[in-house]
């Protein structure tokens, strides 16, 4: 899953939701307090920090690179905890339900409910280990689904990489306080790579020699958190001499040059991108009438950013230009050719056109040409609806604007290579929203009434001055 928990616990955790929607709501509430000018009760610093880390950790997946990252749970009465207070169980139940509604939709994502409930068992021999006592390790393969390796579309449906040959070993270790998780990619794999490393380094062999039952499969060994991180580079390293040994290729992980970078260093080594992503989220959060909306804004500010990293992976700059404006730049160019990330579980990619058109200002695409080119897209597609930046009905482009609004927005765009924004739109046009419109005449009919109720009070005194002198 993606948001898998970071943080410290929060002051009123709210049943059967998921990360992102508390997370949501906390940031409208949030808003609410700054726009009103109260001070803000509910700090979550948990789901702050739980954020940080699931982008990140999200990011660094879902890039084309080698997964080097480690992660720490706590527990409370036998059951591990994300530090914001969600226990893990909960979620994984949440992904399990999710891959039951995949399955009935579509039989053949059968093997992904089968991995679903493989993690759930994992998560309660975890949970057995902090009754063992400190250093108490699980090692587990977790390979790709390399029985269905010649359905690539199956295997993206359900998160995997099958264009990477992509499988994972993880080492989850109990330190007496803690629940650590160490986990590394290994890349061009299958399933005959993986057991010769099990058999060499831990003198293991599968019983079961499918996919699903390396998974299944436990190895239990009693060490250090030192020594379980010398146990990983161990395995990472006898895996990468078997796969020189059949390819002649020399990897990290299974990583060629020059993708054999540490994603999780690299994504963090630009904190000023990540720290944009929350500024952007902060910024719309507190306006999204409803977590869907609030989903689908996320969604399109993920995929923007994500396109960014990987322009950076490639040797590209954002020089000058803002991050919010390199981001939309990126996107676009991302989206033109069908790109989609995989952020282990969260797919991001998909219906971001509108969104990623009225976010946040782009100026990254300069030459007038390819301005034009996008103009001419969001204006080619015609549509019944309501106008986004002033309500009126009737024909709007793709981008959800009127002709009048559009043709605001395309002038500035194709002139200065930056996108407006709604509320400026709207200025621009000169017309008020329907929302802004009905707000304005309920003022008006309020202060007429109390006009009204003046006048008559004033009339009503002057009667009792005059009846008073009779």
């Amino acid at each position: 899953m993606l948001f898998t928990a970071m943080s410290i616990a929060i002051e009123k955790k709210v049943e059967g939701l998921s990360f992102l929607e508390r997370y949501y709501s906390a940031q409208k509430d949030q808003g609410i307090a700054r726009n009103v000018g109260e001070v803000v009760l509910r700090a979550l610093p948990g789901l702050e920090k739980r954020f940080d880390v699931e982008i990140a950790s999200g990011f660094s997946e879902a890039l084309v690179g080698r997964v080097h990252a480690e992660y720490d749970f706590g527990a409370i009465d036998g059951r591990l905890v994300a530090d914001d207070g969600e226990f893990i169980e909960d979620m994984l139940i949440r992904s399990r339900d999710i891959s039951y509604k995949s399955v009935d939709e579509d039989p053949e994502m059968t093997f992904l409910a089968e991995r679903s409930n493989a993690e759930i068992g994992e998560l309660k021999l975890q949970q057995s280990m902090l009754l063992e006592g400190a250093g108490a390790t699980l090692i587990k393969f977790s390979p790709m689904t390399f029985e269905l390796a010649h359905r690539p579309d199956l295997l993206k449906k359900a998160h995997q990489r099958p264009e990477l040959g992509r499988s994972m070993v993880r080492v989850s270790h109990w330190d007496g306080t803690r629940m650590h998780i160490l986990t590394r990619s290994l890349d061009r794999s299958d399933l005959e790579l993986l057991e010769t490393t099990a058999e060499a380094v831990l003198g293991h062999v599968f019983e079961d020699q499918s996919s699903i039952g390396m998974l299944r499969d436990n190895i239990l060994r009693q060490m250090t958190l030192e020594e379980a991180r010398q146990l990983l580079d161990t395995l990472c390293e006898t895996y990468e001499k078997a796969l020189y040994l059949r390819t002649g290729l020399d990897s990290e992980q299974g990583a060629l040059a020059p993708d054999n970078i540490d994603l999780l260093c690299f994504v963090e080594s630009r904190p000023e991108i990540l720290s944009n992503i929350k500024n952007e989220v902060k910024d719309f959060a507190p306006h999204c009438r409803s977590y869907i909306e609030f989903e689908s804004l996320l969604n399109a500010c993920l995929y923007r950013h994500l396109a960014l990293y990987e322009e950076l992976l490639r040797g590209r700059s954002y020089g000058s230009s803002t991050i919010s404006e390199s981001a939309s730049g990126a996107g676009f160019r991302a989206m033109e050719s069908g790109t989609t990330y995989s952020m282990c579980g969260y797919i991001v990619g998909s219906e971001i056109k509108s969104q990623i058109s009225l976010q946040t200002g782009f100026e990254i695409i300069n030459s007038d040409s390819e301005r034009k080119q996008i103009v001419d897209k969001l204006t080619a597609e015609k549509r019944k609806g309501s106008c986004l930046s002033c309500g009126e009905g009737g024909d709007v482009f793709g981008c959800g604007l009127c002709a009048a609004c559009n043709q605001i927005w395309c002038d500035e765009y194709v002139k200065y290579g930056r996108g407006l924004e709604i509320h400026e739109v709207s200025r621009r046009s000169g017309k008020l929203s329907k929302r802004a419109a009905k707000k304005a005449t309920r003022a008006e009919n309020k202060n007429i009434k109390k006009a009204r109720n003046v006048l008559r009070e004033q009339n009503n005194q002057k009667w009792e001055f005059f009846r008073k002198r009779r």
